[in-house]
């Protein structure tokens, strides 16, 4: 949720200006985020959460809008929020229209003449019952043509959301949550447990598509697709045996594709030893193309649909998942179940709970804890030759030749000064040091 948060934060800005903070209002909880531009990028600025009263807002709708009014003024006054704009998410409304659309080129001044006749032909309303905005995004590739946001929102159907902002002191600006969330993509890794492994990709989709519609009020299906990218799991791979490396990758890439994955990252069978080697990087490849070019597992959606044991397992997964969602909602969100320490206290249990079953041969390992064979497997890893080195070693010291020595020496500085502040986003700093081509010693 805190990616799809900040991700909206940023798109409003646009129609809020810089001085701007990201309101998310839930049934249960105020969040806002300030973001604040530095070199050339953004970093946290602020982030605070407040508790509301039960009852204030019940499926979206506002009952009681004067407590809510108070609540807001409690939170702005506590975070200490400057910000004169307040940038709020209309989580999918039926009522919001924002389209990306292709006009004649012209200039902002023409085009806040002509907007309302532009919009009609994309606004399903009458076009005097709804208030009209537009941001220019640039130029298209064809002469004469540019793109630009539209948003349209229907007036009678946000007045609650509006006034109440209003009315707490901040001027709102809104964003749908449709405008962004078909663009969102994850990152999963694809484990040993196939079935486990299919079962939880399976969870995570289903899931997806009900936060974004339940919680989120998306309505475009496209919101509500779960895409992602799976890599098999580095973890597995063992340096005893190493070709059995391929078979476990094998079947982790299998359950990804069988899970709905839609792009796949397979481990080389060498990597617990050293830099893949060109032939393993090959085994890699050819597995993923025998998947999807010879056992027609790519022919059909959800092929394990309906089986008694994957439904189930899904069932039992997306339930224990939906626990942790909610724990972490008690906590106040996910930002502050990080600063709490939370999930990284659950991944570091995790992780040492999987060692002590592999040590203790509660989980087998075939080479490692069971099948133990008594010679070593002879494989050809990767060398890096001496002379390598050596050409690096003189690449590297014409760079510190030729640099800017001063320019470098700032950059360290500006980057050690920023690691010693906790607020800090350390990132611009970082890249400015790579600009100068600055290097640790």
């Amino acid at each position: 949720m805190t990616k799809v948060f900040y991700f909206w934060y940023s798109l409003a800005m646009l129609f809020g200006g810089k001085d701007s903070i990201g309101l998310d209002i839930g049934s249960s909880f105020i969040k806002a985020v300030k973001l604040k531009e530095s070199k050339g990028s953004y970093e946290l600025d602020l982030c605070h959460v407040h508790a509301l009263p039960p009852e204030l807002i019940v499926d979206g709708s506002i009952i009681d809008s004067l407590r809510l009014v108070d609540s807001l003024k409690e939170m702005i006054k506590t975070a200490g929020i400057k910000a004169k704009n307040a940038a709020i998410a209309i989580s999918g409304h039926s009522s919001v229209i924002i389209k990306r659309i292709s006009l004649p080129e012209m200039s902002e001044e023409e085009l806040s003449e002509s907007i309302k006749f532009e919009a009609e032909q994309y606004v399903p309303f009458d076009i005097d019952d709804v208030n009209l905005d537009f941001q220019i995004i640039g130029p298209k590739d064809e002469p004469g043509q540019m793109d630009v946001i539209l948003v349209a929102v229907k007036k009678d159907k946000i007045t609650d959301y509006t006034s109440v902002i209003k009315m707490a002191g901040k001027n709102p600006a809104l964003m749908d949550v449709d405008a962004f969330a078909p663009r969102l993509s994850f990152f999963f890794n694809s484990h040993s447990d196939f079935f486990e492994e299919i079962a939880k990709f399976r969870a995570a989709r289903r899931m997806w598509a009900k936060i974004m519609r339940d919680r989120f009020k998306a309505k475009n299906p496209r919101s509500m697709w779960m895409r992602f990218h799976a890599q098999t799991a580095g973890v597995s791979l063992t340096a005893q045996q190493p070709y059995n490396n391929v078979i476990r990758v094998t079947t982790e890439a299998l359950a990804a594709v069988l899970g709905g994955a839609q792009s796949l990252h397979t481990n080389s069978l060498d990597e617990v030893l050293a830099l893949p080697s060109n032939s393993a990087v090959k085994i890699a490849l050819r597995t993923q193309q025998i998947i999807a070019e010879e056992t027609g597992v790519i022919n059909t959606i959800d092929p394990l649909a309906g089986s008694y044991f994957i439904e189930s397992l899904t069932n039992k997964l997306e339930e224990g998942a939906w626990d942790y969602i909610q724990r972490i909602d008690d906590i106040g969100g996910m930002l502050a179940a990080i600063e709490r320490g939370f999930p990284q206290t659950e991944i570091s249990n995790s992780s040492y709970k999987l060692q002590q079953q592999i040590d203790h041969a509660e989980k087998v390992m075939v080479g490692v804890n069971k099948y133990v064979a008594d010679e070593d497997t002879p494989i050809n890893t990767l060398k890096i030759e001496e002379k390598v080195a050596a050409e690096q070693i003189s690449r590297l010291r014409e760079v510190k030749r030729q640099r800017d020595g001063q320019a470098v020496l700032r950059a360290l500085n500006d980057l050690r000064a920023a690691c010693k502040r906790s607020d800090s986003n350390i990132m611009p700093f970082v890249i400015d040091a790579v600009k100068a081509y600055a290097t640790e010693q």
